[in-house]
């Protein structure tokens, strides 16, 4: 291997036996899955099951059926979850971040922290930097396959099979093509970095799972520009992730996406919720960044954050009246001028969840299904 590359393998033990694990008491005993919803579990530390966990029913799903009924199983203990005992998943994870040269990987690393205790060590992070424009210093295709083979039948990790991975490079702001060296040297279209990246054989190990996700970490021009936006959907078409992320702010920062990376490993791969959506709410900041474009075999969707001052109906708004005899600046106790505008949700557009109005703002999306692209125009599209 070229001195000029890097292939960091971190992975910090010990690790546990795959399976799920108590949410309630995190460790306790045996845990048993609700045969009703398959989503609440709790373990026979907590639960006195007296002999009947073949046939679990969760307190949910029980007062469904009967509300005043006498629940047929006896706690143990009193209960410290927030999250009424989701099933918590510990299946080995590998996050692999692939990155520009000289380009931070700091979301990928922070993700890996904080996700090692959920998963019980069954956890490792893989840092692999490209540099395609000086290849013999930075021989990306031999270290790519050094990796891999950590994933043969003799490596060391052949039984993890869900990947979660991070591509970070810059992106040309009039085309949306990707840069392949430091300093702005060269860029290629996104469907050529992509074959360089995600090879036959690394294609092949992906195929281990349907849980893989993958994030495509730069600025907005990548998924604002519609060959960019094909190419994309091209690639998501081949099934290899069940999900691609995109964010569509010009001068996007990567360290407004560190929470929401955490979080996000956490809710698709330890509690197994694959919709985003279910934890948008949290990440206001993120939304008042960027929006948050979703490509999925089949169909693309946007997520778009919603303020009532700040950007109703995710229309962004200047912070000074536009009128001639005004232009005084927002304050928290706004005067009432002459000019004004009003504003109605978008054509298509949906609320994540119902809309609340508080300090928080809310979420709309735009789902799109994908078409035939019948021309090549690479213009902007800025709303999709």
């Amino acid at each position: 291997m070229n001195s000029g590359g890097s292939l960091i393998f971190t992975n910090i033990g010990p690790r546990m036996i795959p399976g799920s694990w108590c949410s309630n008491c995190n460790n306790g005993g045996t845990v048993v899955l609700c045969t009703i919803c398959d989503v609440i579990s709790i373990c026979t530390a907590c639960l006195d099951f007296v002999g009947q966990e073949e046939t679990f029913t969760c307190p949910a799903c029980f007062l469904k059926v009967d509300k005043f009924g006498k629940y047929p199983y006896t706690f143990c203990a009193v209960t410290s979850s927030r999250q009424i005992w989701p099933k918590m998943i510990i299946s080995p994870l590998v996050i692999i971040s692939i990155h520009l040269e000289g380009m931070s990987d700091i979301p990928s690393l922070l993700t890996y922290h904080h996700i090692r205790d959920w998963l019980r060590g069954n956890v490792v992070h893989i840092d692999l930097d490209f540099n395609f424009d000086d290849v013999p210093h930075n021989d990306f295709e031999t270290r790519l396959n050094n990796m891999l083979d950590a994933f043969d039948e003799t490596g060391e990790f052949w039984e993890w099979s869900q990947f979660m991975v991070i591509v970070t490079t810059h992106s040309d702001p009039t085309n949306g093509f990707l840069h392949i060296g430091p300093n702005n040297v060269g860029s290629v279209p996104v469907q050529e970095m992509l074959e360089a990246i995600f090879t036959d054989r690394f294609q092949t190990v992906l195929c281990k799972s349907k849980k893989n996700v993958l994030s495509l970490i730069s600025c907005g021009a990548l998924s604002s520009y519609t060959e960019s936006r094909d190419q994309i959907k091209t690639f998501v078409d081949l099934e290899l992730f069940e999900k691609v992320l995109c964010f569509s702010q010009p001068n996007f920062q990567p360290s407004a996406t560190h929470k929401f990376m955490m979080d996000w490993a956490v809710s698709h791969f330890v509690f197994e919720r694959l919709n985003i959506s279910s934890f948008l709410s949290d990440h206001q900041s993120l939304g008042a960044h960027t929006d948050i474009v979703q490509f999925q075999p089949g169909n693309t969707t946007t997520f778009r954050w919603t303020h009532p001052s700040i950007r109703p109906f995710g229309i962004g708004i200047s912070k000074q009246c536009p009128g001639d005899d005004c232009k005084r600046l927002k304050t928290r106790l706004p005067k009432k001028c002459k000019d004004e505008a009003m504003y109605t949700l978008p054509e298509d557009w949906d609320w994540v969840d119902k809309y609340k109005d508080d300090q928080g703002g809310a979420w709309l999306f735009l789902t799109k299904p994908h078409v035939k692209v019948t021309e090549n125009a690479n213009k902007m599209d800025v709303d999709t």
